[in-house]
């Protein structure tokens, strides 16, 4: 028998951000900002946090993919950041091409293999993060616009879909010549981004732990 449940019992216990951008704009060093995560990379790319102390797996395979999870859900984290998702997606598009007589049909398969990795690691009971390359497109009148990047043409807005929360971080420069990075949380036409939660402004500071705690804050209300 189906159960009635009502809204205002929801509560924001775990958070899922997908953040794209620029490559060298900060993405990866957002992970510094978060609560005792867990960091699975497909790339080398953690310099940026050399001076960090943060636990890491790095992956290159399907089956490297599924002992990070076992990993993550292990409960001695109390977070998870994917770095990044575009290149998970290309190791599950090799994987495909591996196992499929046409490699067309790979991209077919991607779309319903790689969104099933992403839901997994999205609804561990912890806050995740997952971390994209920016793309840039058009839409159907010829302007301009920005996204997380992903291979084939399908994917990118499907995976968009699988997230609470979408920002793009994008390094601006003020009128004093200052270059600074912030957080964009609302679309503006050109660059995604959503906040699903009502919580937060148009342009939030670099801070996830900060960002997660307003969200949480919110829903408790």
């Amino acid at each position: 028998m189906l159960q009635i449940k009502n809204t205002g019992d929801i509560d924001a216990l775990h958070v899922n951000i997908l953040v794209y951008g620029a490559a060298g704009v900060g993405k990866t060093r957002l992970i510094s900002t978060l609560d005792s995560p867990l960091i699975i990379s497909a790339e080398a790319g953690l310099l940026s946090l050399a001076d960090e102390s943060i636990d890491y797996v790095t992956v290159a395979t399907m089956q490297d993919l599924w002992e990070a999870y076992e990993l993550a859900a292990s409960g001695n984290y109390k977070s998870v950041a994917l770095d990044s998702l575009s290149e998970i997606a290309e190791i599950v598009l090799q994987n495909e091409k591996k196992t499929s007589k046409h490699g067309q049909s790979a991209y077919l398969y991607l779309n319903e293999r790689f969104l099933e990795i992403v839901r997994g690691f999205r609804d561990l009971l912890m806050d995740v993060f997952m971390i994209a390359k920016m793309a840039r497109d058009r839409d159907e009148f010829g302007q301009t616009i920005y996204g997380p990047a992903m291979p084939g043409q399908k994917l990118a807005p499907d995976v968009v879909y699988q997230f609470d929360e979408v920002f793009c971080l994008r390094k601006e420069t003020s009128p004093d010549g200052k270059s600074e990075s912030m957080l964009m949380c609302h679309t503006d036409g050109v660059y995604q981004a959503k906040d699903r939660s009502g919580a937060l402004e148009t342009w939030e500071e670099p801070d996830l732990g900060a960002i997660i705690e307003k969200i949480k804050k919110r829903a408790k209300k």
